[in-house]
């Protein structure tokens, strides 16, 4: 087959070119949208991605299979497959902002409450049901755009098909662009999605209108109404919130993090982050026992460090204290800045009669000094507030704190499992002063812990101890546990508390001496650390084994399976050697297996699929660890997610491109098809092997460069998948495929594989076994895929 030039193929087809960059545009930027909304809804965590990511390969995979075969079959006329294109297009357009509104509705849609655990069966019913109609259109679409390319050659010869697989990568790392700067800009994601449905709506639209025969004028009026009713659903913008956290809504901000949400509930605020719970003002007890249960234990802190959100009310509790000179508050979203001033401006905004909670005398507002750095000041005290990543804050800063505050909450994702980490402990002792104090909370009980819950402390206690040999507990539905390097600094005697307060002149309302003694009452005390000493658990949560993830994740989840722990318990146990091939060799072993079954001349195609799919799986296995290795080394993934990703798609176009030039001057094609899949398995391996000292390494980086290096990794990745498909395509028509159908087909193997892949790699497989195995899972997979596809193909 020779190769036609690009310039070519726009000459002879431009609204099929132009429609696939669209969609990919849009494809890229909606699943972000979709992800961050659900996220919202979900209690984001990877339980949630890896839900969301499956639906949306396996409905976009699907649909191209179906839109492959049934659009050649029912549309023989290019001009009724043309005019359904358009029609796909315009409709893509209308679902976008429609997915958005029906994600925030879902609570009333399907009676979910506000605060309330979603179990893990109805929100994949929910997500099955929210993604399908977008996802499924996209698949169809694609079969539908390359069965129709297909067919615009003479006499056999056509333009390289696999091309539109480049443009629709290419669109989609133009999509990740516009969006990384549209959320720089924070913009309300609803207006994203209008934005974007009304450009689709206006391309589809139009195309259509082109080819009939009525006034110019007419035309672009029909298509100008249509695009406008579309934008016009930006209106819903406020109405949709309300559906979607309740009629108290007061605001809601976007940031480049996390979705942050203000509610007013009588006379008291609260705060949000992607549905869990932060703080709420005013609440005296829960910002006294935050504070004070803490520094009590320190004979006379002077500096503090608080990691995370915090509430004003915990600032002025911690200013109380006569020997407090400093507090530094590193959070990357400022969650106590936006706080206050959406509070303000809805004070501003609010109806004559309405009442906000009432303010103390000692109320905290927000100044900004001469050097730009935002500063609360409250009672004469000056608060640093510092727009950073905790963890890189911690590994950089020379400072020197007495108190250290993790106020991270529960590791339920792998993002916030970073901070409970043995590499993570260990940087905090190098910002702490002789003497200083470590603090953090997890979800827990003040009396008896369940089978899960004991797990997931064994699990966290074991990692802590192993740093800080002197802690103290303090039992509660907020357990709290505090740190130090030194012993003689803390005390489980309430009566040296009580003095201490005495001593700062303090009388506090709720954290009396009273509550102290039944807080620190020896026989509780000495069930935890039972608890804490058990042997059930050996593994330590480190950076490339998460188990600490793993022992939220089953906290998470065993309200709604309540023999999950007896499963997963062993797990705990594993050394991270242990590998997971045997998971490869199964399913390798039934999908050829199966293939027995089939027909000679159908056996090459079905081989060809399931390598295409093993790289599908194994290029999104990649993606996802990287981007999990660069949350640990930077923190800003959500800040730089579409940057990742724009340069993933980026490599995805530019490797079918390259395939475009090689096969215009050589006919062979199986061996390079062999060649790259192979280099992508020894990539894997070695990989795996240096993933460690690449991650101590890029640690020490400017965040800059760990970003251009991470980013030209996943570029890299993208090259291998794009170059890998497009040698695919090649294959499948070297055995006899239809050109109208091998893009389907081989597509949809594709997404099906990456399906796969986006629900065991976050969820199972990398918690249970640790990064460097799964690294080596999938090396394996592709190694073991690779021989077998060359004796079937050889064979055949």
């Amino acid at each position: 087959m020779t190769g036609v030039k690009i310039r070519h193929i726009f000459h002879q087809t431009p609204f099929i070119v132009v429609s696939m960059v669209a969609e990919g545009c849009a494809a890229t930027a909606t699943q972000v949208l979709v992800l961050r909304e659900c996220m919202a809804i979900f209690y984001g965590s990877e339980l949630t991605v890896g839900v969301v990511l499956f639906f949306w390969m396996v409905w976009t995979g699907l649909g191209s299979f179906v839109g492959g075969r049934l659009s050649s079959r029912l549309f023989r006329d290019k001009l009724h497959r043309s005019n359904l294109l358009g029609l796909l297009v315009s409709l893509y357009g209308v679902l976008i902002p429609a997915t958005v509104l029906w994600i925030r509705a879902s609570r009333a849609l399907y009676g979910l409450r506000l605060g309330e655990m979603v179990s893990f069966d109805r929100m994949v019913l929910i997500t099955a049901l929210l993604t399908a109609p977008v996802c499924g259109l996209f698949g169809v679409f694609f079969g539908t755009a390359w069965a129709l390319y297909a067919s615009t050659g003479n006499e056999g010869r056509h333009p390289a098909t696999f091309c539109l697989y480049a443009f629709e990568s290419l669109g989609a790392a133009l999509g990740g662009v516009w969006l990384y700067v549209f959320l720089f800009f924070c913009g309300p994601l609803l207006y994203g999605a209008v934005f974007l449905g009304a450009a689709l709506t206006t391309l589809g639209v139009g195309a259509l209108m082109a080819g009939r025969e009525r006034n110019p004028l007419w035309r672009f009026l029909v298509t100008l109404t249509v695009a406008a009713a579309v934008g016009g659903l930006g209106l819903l913008e406020d109405s949709s919130r309300r559906w979607q956290w309740g009629s108290h809504v007061v605001a809601v901000k976007d940031t480049p993090y996390r979705n942050l949400v203000l509610r007013r509930d009588g006379l008291q605020e609260s705060i949000m982050a992607d549905g869990v719970w932060l703080f709420s003002y005013p609440d005296p007890q829960s910002a006294e026992e935050a504070v004070h249960l803490t520094l009590l234990q320190h004979s006379w802190p002077q500096r503090v460090l608080i990691l995370g959100a915090v509430s004003p009310e915990d600032l002025v509790e911690a200013t109380r204290y006569a020997s407090v000179k400093r507090i530094d508050v590193v959070d990357p979203d400022m969650t106590v800045e936006i706080f206050v001033r959406l509070r303000r401006e809805h004070s501003k905004k609010k109806p004559e009669g309405e009442n906000l909670p009432e303010a103390r005398s000692h109320d905290p507002h927000w100044v900004l000094d001469g050097s730009g750095d935002h500063r609360l000041q409250g009672e004469g005290l000056r608060v640093s507030v510092l727009k950073a990543d905790v963890r890189r804050y911690v590994e950089t800063t020379s400072t020197a704190y007495d108190v250290v505050f993790l106020n991270v909450g529960d590791p339920l994702s792998l993002g916030a499992n970073r901070f409970f980490t043995r590499e993570f402990f260990q940087s905090l002792t190098r910002v702490l002063a002789p003497g200083g104090i470590v603090s953090f909370h997890v979800s827990g009980a003040e009396d008896m812990l369940g089978a899960a819950q004991a797990a997931y402390f064994r699990a966290t206690m074991l990692t802590f101890q192993s740093v800080f040999p002197q802690w103290v507990i303090y039992p509660g539905a907020r357990l709290r546990v505090l740190g130090s390097l030194q012993t003689g600094v803390l005390t489980e005697d309430f009566k040296v508390l009580s003095d201490r307060a005495q001593a700062h002149r303090m009388s506090p309302v709720y954290v009396r001496p009273d509550r102290l003694e039944n807080l620190l009452d020896p026989m509780r005390l000495a069930y935890f650390r039972s608890l804490a000493a058990s042997e059930k658990t050996t593994r330590w949560n480190r950076d490339l084994d998460p188990v600490g993830f793993l022992a939220a994740s089953v906290l998470w989840a065993t309200p709604f399976f309540p023999d999950l722990n007896k499963l997963v318990e062993p797990l705990f146990r594993s050394p991270i050697s242990l590998k997971a091939g045997f998971v490869g060799v199964c399913v390798v072993t039934l999908v050829f297996g199966g293939m027995a079954l089939l027909r000679r001349s159908f056996m090459a195609l079905t081989a060809v699929a399931v390598a295409v799919g093993s790289m599908g799986a194994a290029q999104m296995a990649f993606q996802i660890l990287l981007l999990f290795l660069y949350q640990i080394a930077a923190g800003a993934l959500y800040a730089h997610l579409t940057v990742l990703v724009t340069a993933c798609m980026a490599g995805l176009s530019t490797g079918a491109f390259l395939v475009h030039r090689y096969q215009k001057a050589r006919e062979r094609v199986v061996w390079p098809f062999f060649l790259v899949h192979g280099l992508a398995a020894v990539a894997l391996s070695i990989y795996a092997w240096v993933s460690p000292e690449f991650l101590a390494l890029s640690q020490l980086w400017p965040q800059w460069l760990v970003l251009s290096v991470y980013a030209v990794l996943a570029c890299l990745g993208g090259i291998a998948g794009g170059a890998h498909f497009a040698l695919g395509c090649l294959v499948a028509e070297r055995v006899g495929v239809a050109r109208s159908a091998e893009g389907g087909f081989l597509y949809g193997a594709d997404m099906l594989g990456a399906a796969v892949a986006a629900a065991a790699t976050p969820l199972f497989l990398l918690p249970a076994f640790g990064a460097q195995a799964v690294f080596q899972l999938y090396a394996f997979l592709l190694f073991l895929v690779l021989g077998l596809t060359v004796i079937i193909l050889r064979w055949v």
